[in-house]
């Protein structure tokens, strides 16, 4: 073969590849027509294939392969949340709801038409629409993503099998999270402290809120009530309320529980009164947060004025 030859077939070839990787890059997946889950129950025909689809999607991604995208829609009632619904679908919460542009755990959505994909990962959207959305932009580079997706009239960019990293987490599960008193000041800090019942030094997992007997006491954030307990040792009457997959607050010391077990609430709606109930040596509202089981100091996840 000629030197000629040869040049003319390499450039040929160059171009001809160039243009693939063109093509493979600014391609868009757009799917048109979605099947309708009307409930997310076994007996729901559609829904059983949803979770047939989610099960060969995840047995491909272990043995390394990549499978098919596709979409369902499914509208949702005032029993759904981020955690049941994610546990039913067996998809983290973290694809659902980029996929559906929600910014926080707080979201209500009763009555929201959500987009439930078959394959986990994230979804950015190109065109952030609220402060989530422009966090999660601003962390990724679009050369590492899986394909683009137009689904809604928006351009979203996938990234398979990503996850929230913990900065990420925190300001979703976090978000909208409140005081859980109207007014109070803290007389105890998160960490090592000489306990006022035995004196000796003790690592203590929430803050102490100083407030009047009898004082309404509030949800930090919207949750289910996972727990209501009575006459603890140590607690006395005390609350945990899930409020996401990972995030929980305790509220212990109390008087009057008003929610139950089971019990949906909104952030700021009451769930008792402060009491003086369990080890302590006045009225107060003893409060945690944990993370994945992990006590975390409460001060990170508030917005407060007063000091210790």
């Amino acid at each position: 073969m000629s030197l000629r030859k040869f040049s003319r077939t390499s450039v040929f070839l160059l171009l001809i590849l160039s243009f693939s990787s063109l093509t493979a890059q600014e391609s868009v997946y757009e799917q048109k027509d979605f099947t309708i889950i009307t409930e997310l129950t076994t007996r729901n025909r559609e829904f059983k294939q949803y979770q047939k689809d989610i099960e060969n999607a995840s047995k491909m991604l272990f043995a390394g392969k990549h499978p098919h995208l596709s979409f369902y829609k499914y509208t949702c009632n005032a029993k759904d949340d981020l955690i049941s619904l994610s546990s039913r679908c067996c998809i983290p919460y973290d694809t659902i709801v980029t996929l559906n542009s929600i910014d926080s755990a707080d979201f209500e959505l009763n009555g929201k038409n959500l987009f439930l994909p078959t394959v986990q990962g994230l979804f950015i959207n190109k065109s952030p629409q609220n402060r989530m959305e422009l966090i999660l932009g601003s962390s990724r580079n679009e050369e590492n993503a899986t394909q683009k997706v137009l689904i809604d009239g928006k351009e979203l960019v996938f990234y398979r099998n990503d996850r929230f990293t913990p900065s990420e987490r925190a300001f979703f599960l976090t978000s909208g999270m409140n005081l859980p008193l109207s007014e109070t000041v803290i007389t105890s800090s998160f960490g090592m402290r000489k306990s006022p019942i035995s004196g000796k030094w003790k690592f203590h997992n929430g803050i102490d809120l100083a407030a009047p007997l009898g004082s309404p006491v509030f949800s930090c954030k919207a949750g289910i009530v996972e727990k209501a307990v009575s006459g603890d040792e140590v607690y006395g009457n005390y609350l945990i309320i899930r409020h996401s997959v990972t995030l929980t607050s305790l509220y212990a010391h109390l008087g009057n529980i008003t929610v139950k077990e089971g019990e949906k609430v909104l952030g700021g709606q009451k769930i008792a009164e402060v009491g003086l109930t369990g080890l302590t040596t006045g009225p107060h509202l003893h409060f945690e947060v944990k993370n994945d089981g992990r006590a975390e100091n409460p001060k990170t996840y508030l917005k407060l004025d007063q000091q210790p």
